[in-house]
């Protein structure tokens, strides 16, 4: 068999080039499910950043009067529907934490947990 300037067989040559061809195809594949997963942990953040706002605006005593303060105040109840009243304590501060909090960290535990199979498909 004759050599190439590698060293080795033409025909291990030929079979490493299908390997990495191989490779690059999975590779693509790959990073166009990784980028949907992407967008799906990001679309989960984004969620849990009005959150947590909300939470931080709460804690601190924001004025519910402010456009700010009321317009977070109504994307987190309706993101944390299922979530809001689970909690009941003598504080409404605690309240919130508690319900939100707890909103907050499902929606990044599912939105990893859809990311993850995603990028499994």
């Amino acid at each position: 068999m004759p050599f190439n300037a590698f060293g080795g067989t033409s025909e291990a040559l030929n079979a490493c080039t299908r390997v990495f061809r191989a490779l690059d195809r999975m590779t693509a594949t790959t990073r166009k499910h990784s980028a949907v997963g992407a967008w799906i942990v990001f679309a989960a953040g984004v969620i849990a950043l009005i959150l947590v706002l909300h939470i931080l605006l709460v804690l601190i005593g924001a004025n519910p009067a402010n456009t700010i303060v009321s317009t977070d105040a109504d994307w987190a109840k309706h993101l944390a529907a299922w979530f809001d009243g689970l909690f009941t304590t003598s504080s409404a501060k605690w309240n919130t934490l508690l319900d939100y909090g707890l909103a907050t960290v499902v929606y990044l535990a599912v939105g990893r947990l859809v990311a993850g199979l995603v990028e499994r498909v």
